[in-house]
């Protein structure tokens, strides 16, 4: 069976994504220390990444191998034009265990499972920039710690 046999057959067995269309992005939760703090922190973390501090925002440039991530009030996922296999990445995302993390999160999905835009964690209830910070950190690794580098090696469409 070729590969491409393969990936359409197990894109046929995907469960749904589990995202909540209600999950509303907490609104100045991060003050602009909190970002430069957690600048340094994933610059440290992930010395490999390019780490660029805005006021409001943390952007990581290819923080995972299939995508950008764009840290502030909820940790986003931006995945790359022309991105292969985006129902697998889904799923593999979908199933990840995020049971250790010290907040629970929403998960909402932009644009469609075939094609996604981006995926956010939106965190529930957060009052400890700390425990956030090490939320989004061990977000990154448990992604990073998956099969998930293997379907995104194949790459984007030409």
């Amino acid at each position: 069976m070729s590969i491409l046999k393969i990936i359409q057959q197990r894109n046929a067995e995907v469960k749904p994504v589990s995202v909540d269309p209600q999950a509303i992005i907490p609104e100045n939760l991060l003050a602009e220390d909190d970002i430069k703090n957690l600048a340094e922190a994933f610059q440290h973390e992930f010395p490999l990444t390019k780490i660029k501090s805005l006021q409001t925002e943390v952007y990581c440039s290819r923080l995972l191998p299939f995508a950008d991530v764009l840290i502030n009030n909820a940790y986003e996922i931006r995945f790359r034009a022309g991105l292969r296999d985006g129902l697998v990445l889904m799923e593999i995302l979908n199933n990840l265990d995020f049971t250790s993390l010290s907040y629970n999160y929403n998960r909402q999905l932009e644009g469609n499972k075939v094609q996604p835009k981006s995926l956010l964690f939106i965190p529930e209830n957060t009052s400890n920039i700390e425990l956030l910070k090490a939320d989004y950190i061990q977000i990154t690794r448990n992604i990073l710690e998956t099969s998930i580098r293997s379907v995104a090696n194949r790459g984007v469409r030409q």
